[in-house]
């Protein structure tokens, strides 16, 4: 470890956030049985692509709050993106058609295994990076697709830049989150694209502009309430999609 990448955030003036985002990871794991909730490939419909995106979204909040405790709050905001992501696509799945919607996720997935694939191939440094067992599954995928669909529309959906073929405000909008894409998906989007440059740096009348390059604690108040607003709403979603009897420890964690 280096100097400075000790834990930065205090309990004084984060405690709460910190404890509530603990709390949230340990229903989290509690709701699917530590986590060790497993299915059969042929079980892999809506609700499996729902917990596979939960437990993507597990995941992702953790890191979140890690990365602010340790004073990395400006990349903690590119996660606070992924995670509004998320949660909109368990709401818009949820919302309708909620087989096709999964297939058309599960669809898209494989597309971009697939694409990673070729690209892999066509590198003879990366050549041979995925084992031939993985190549037949993701070609096999991909061949099933294809028979699904007709072939325009396949090549629709390979050239989209989103499973859903929508503008993620427009989504997001669909599912009643327009409030996180102003406030959670604009902060974050700012770390994903680098146009947050003046938080790594200050300016000083006598020494113009300083680097910052040692971890803060700038923007965890924002960061962290944001994502445990998310990844409660995630919660939400996910118990009441798979009847996790979790409504009383919810119900608790809302009126805090």
């Amino acid at each position: 470890m280096l100097p400075g990448e000790e834990a930065v955030l205090s309990a004084k003036h984060f405690g709460i956030l910190l404890e509530k985002g603990d709390r949230l990871v340990l229903l989290a794991l509690a709701m699917t049985g530590g986590g060790e909730a497993r299915m059969r490939e042929a079980e892999l419909g809506f609700i499996g692509v729902v917990l596979g995106l939960y437990a993507k979204a597990v995941k992702t909040f953790r890191a979140i709050h890690l990365l602010c405790v340790h004073g990395l709050c400006e990349d903690a905001q590119a996660l606070l993106r992924t995670l509004s992501e998320v949660l909109a696509d368990i709401k818009y799945l949820a919302k309708e058609d909620q087989v096709n919607r999964a297939q058309q996720y599960l669809d898209f997935t494989v597309i971009q295994d697939q694409k990673m694939i070729n690209a892999t191939e066509q590198n003879p440094e990366l050549r041979g990076m995925f084992p031939d067992a993985v190549r037949d599954i993701v070609q096999e995928r991909i061949e099933d697709a294809r028979r699904r669909m007709p072939e325009e529309e396949f090549k629709r959906r390979y050239n989209s830049g989103a499973w859903h073929g929508r503008g993620i405000e427009e989504v997001m909008h669909d599912v009643g989150m327009q409030s996180a894409y102003d406030i959670s998906f604009r902060l974050g989007s700012r770390a994903v694209h680098a146009t947050d440059l003046f938080d790594h740096m200050d300016w000083d009348p006598e020494r113009g502009f300083v680097l910052k390059l040692l971890p803060g604690d700038k923007w965890a108040l924002p960061v962290l309430n944001e994502s445990n607003l998310l990844f409660l709403d995630i919660l939400c979603q996910v118990n009441t999609i798979g009847n996790f009897g979790a409504d009383e420890q919810i119900r608790t964690e809302l009126e805090k």
